[in-house]
């Protein structure tokens, strides 16, 4: 499923966290985000200008080498790019949010 996010859910990756970014996809998106699941990042994708601002954000804060950085990061805990995507979309798949303990997958 596929859906265009806020700038303020964008934004919120490099402000609060991957698990935020996660956490207010899943509200956009109206999934239902029980105490003590988690997210799958191999079940998000971006489009092309969300990672690019992901990018441009964090080397005017942390200088242009540091791009290395978020690559290594984004590499464990996604989101990939997804160039098929439109302006601001994100898509999320089945099992994004699942249940470690029950290995139960929900929404999406």
């Amino acid at each position: 499923m596929r859906k265009r996010v806020s700038k303020e859910t964008v934004d919120l990756f490099l402000k609060e966290g991957m698990a935020s970014f996660y956490m207010q996809v899943a509200e956009e998106f109206s999934l239902d985000v029980p105490k003590d699941s988690l997210f799958d990042c191999r079940k998000i994708t971006v489009a092309d200008n969300i990672m690019h601002r992901w990018f441009t954000q964090f080397e005017e804060e942390h200088g242009k080498l540091s791009g290395g950085n978020l690559s290594s990061y984004l590499c464990i805990y996604g989101p990939k790019k997804n160039g098929e995507l439109r302006e601001d979309e994100v898509e999320v798949q089945d099992g994004f949010i699942y249940m470690e303990k029950e290995n139960k997958t929900m929404g999406g």
